[in-house]
């Protein structure tokens, strides 16, 4: 290796150690995701969501109930005393799965028939259905076999059934579960990323100092270099849709002008999150580096892989401020459900606060940088 060559690599590595931004972005962020995410993320599907309705109320059905709720792989949530109230707690995405013993079924499994429980899944996220009502079969399949003249040596019979509706996706399509997530995570990239490099390029450039001395005040120049992106990304997701309903057939049961609507104000907040990279970046590598890294947490901390509640708590709680949590289960809930505004209010209003306080912050250090 030549002299010269030693001095350039030697010289290098003294200019990138001299960047402090860069220094954490290389070393810091890599060690905050390992630790964070390494907990976070699980592909153990666990704590299903789940409702039991015992209409039998007999010391058998009981002993179901208790089978069922100590297991780590349900999280009985509700006891509904009526099949009619399964539907809203899945459309309100307050259960997955709902396990149904029917009226008179310690008394059909006593005169030796074979009596079925019943169970319906909400098929949104086709894998963690499939898995939670093979989890329930085999429960029972366990429960079965230790009770008394559930098992003969003879036969090995199981002496009761499990019958399963699905509901949402009947056809067990995953692609109608994750093209939704796919058209998120496009819109969000698009307008996080260009915005937060077109301001640092502006910087870099010293372009944005010439701005500033223009008859135009700070909010005008805000919104001028933001608006441009939110119409792309405006554009972007109604292209993405026209694609999923032309290319995939992806069923939308829900309204239209209610998801473009909640679009706008979803870009909204992915836009405002790009101009506050902005504000803490210098160079638009900087910027790259610190975007992508907040697109890691967006898309592992959103649920769009896998079901928040194999979360710990503590990860769990980080996820409150994922603008992607609340905009995916809107997306997904219109699209698979037909959810209306009623049922999304508690998604849209944290969207809403999300989306207003980062603006806020990335407008006030904004402000500061150029000051």
């Amino acid at each position: 290796m030549s002299r010269k060559l030693l001095f350039l690599i030697r010289k290098e590595f003294i200019q990138f150690t001299r960047i402090r931004a860069m220094l954490a972005l290389t070393f810091g962020v890599p060690v905050i995701q390992l630790v964070i995410l390494g907990f976070a993320i699980s592909g153990d599907v666990e704590r299903i969501p789940s409702a039991i309705i015992d209409l039998d109320n007999t010391p058998v059905s009981r002993s179901i109930v208790n089978k069922l709720e100590t297991t780590r792989y349900l999280d009985i949530q509700q006891h509904p005393g009526d099949m009619r109230e399964i539907i809203p707690l899945m459309k309100n995405d307050e259960i997955i799965l709902a396990v149904t013993i029917p009226k008179g079924f310690e008394r059909d499994l006593m005169r030796g028939e074979r009596p079925e429980l019943s169970v319906n899944a909400d098929a949104q996220n086709t894998n963690v259905a499939v898995i939670g009502a093979g989890y329930i079969r085999r429960i029972m399949q366990s429960w079965a076999q230790s009770f008394p003249g559930g098992k003969t040596p003879q036969t090995h019979v199981i002496p009761i059934g499990v019958s399963s509706r699905i509901r949402y996706n009947e056809e067990l399509k995953n692609i109608y579960y994750m093209v939704p997530g796919i058209i998120v995570l496009l819109v969000t990239i698009i307008t996080m990323f260009l915005t937060a490099l077109a301001i640092v390029r502006e910087r870099e450039l010293g372009t944005l100092e010439q701005l500033m001395v223009t008859p135009i005040s700070r909010i005008e120049m805000i919104l001028g270099k933001t608006i441009p992106f939110a119409i792309v990304g405006f554009v972007e997701m109604c292209f993405a849709y026209a694609v999923a309903r032309v290319v995939y057939h992806i069923p939308v049961a829900g309204s239209l002008p209610l998801f473009f609507a909640i679009a706008l104000l979803f870009i909204f907040c992915t836009l405002g999150t790009g101009m506050f990279i902005s504000t803490i970046a210098h160079t638009q590598q900087q910027a790259l580096f610190t975007a992508w890294f907040f697109m890691i947490f967006f898309i592992l901390m959103s649920g769009f892989f896998l079901p928040l509640d194999n979360m710990p708590e503590a990860a769990l709680a980080m996820t409150y401020i994922n603008p992607l949590r609340y905009f995916l289960v809107i997306v997904r809930d219109i699209f698979l459900k037909g959810a209306g505004a009623a049922e999304l209010v508690r998604e849209i209003v944290s969207l809403a606060v999300l989306a207003f306080s980062v603006n806020v912050l990335a407008v006030l250090r904004f402000n500061k940088r150029l000051d």
